[in-house]
């Protein structure tokens, strides 16, 4: 959870500068760009650096073959339906643990609360 807080304060830092003076955050040239962009297109910059985020952390074992998986299951569920259930098929614990713990904070999924293997994609996959 932590690196995930990281993560995402490395993203805002991108987004948005603070003047340490006085607590005032003001809006960088990316994160005005960032803003304008259609809603499809901010979840591919969120994902593809989230890619780089996994791609560079010591934190996963095989941060390659971690990279194929996440790349795979993000092509699935963007072919996907909208409110219908989905089951991960990875025998990869580690992309279990991403996807609920990471694209559910992102928005992507929403899992079920009566079975926690089934997951959703949200409009924002679509």
């Amino acid at each position: 959870m932590a690196q995930l807080q990281m993560q995402n304060s490395q993203i805002l830092t991108q987004l948005i500068s603070q003047q340490h003076t006085t607590k005032k955050f003001d809006l960088t040239s990316f994160g005005f760009h960032y803003v304008l962009q259609d809603t499809p297109t901010q979840v591919h910059i969120i994902l593809r650096k989230f890619l780089e985020y996994v791609s560079d952390s010591a934190r996963f074992e095989n941060s390659q073959e971690m990279i194929v998986e996440l790349i795979q299951l993000i092509f699935n569920l963007t072919l996907s339906k909208f409110n219908q259930a989905y089951t991960l098929r990875s025998k990869n614990q580690e992309l279990h643990r991403v996807v609920k713990q990471n694209f559910e904070q992102m928005g992507l999924v929403e899992f079920s609360l009566a079975d926690k293997d089934l997951f959703f994609t949200t409009p924002l996959m679509q």
